[in-house]
């Protein structure tokens, strides 16, 4: 799967929808987005890259949730 600006814009928008605070990074032809997740037990957040499948399917969840 390609992800391209458009795949992270959706994806970005699902994301801050179910409550994240996402990031997207990278250069305009490799974008990659960032989402800090905390950690109740050690009290502390820890920042993960979502992998390309993460991020197509957050996109798909913008265009079945959030657009219709």
């Amino acid at each position: 799967m390609i992800i391209t600006k458009d795949t992270c814009d959706k994806a970005i928008k699902a994301l801050e929808h179910a409550g994240f605070s996402p990031e997207l990074v990278g250069a305009p032809d490799d974008p990659c987005i960032y989402v800090n997740v905390w950690n109740d037990a050690m009290s502390e957040a820890h920042e993960m890259r979502l992998h390309d499948t993460e991020i197509g399917w957050w996109a798909g969840i913008h265009d079945v949730e959030l657009v219709n």
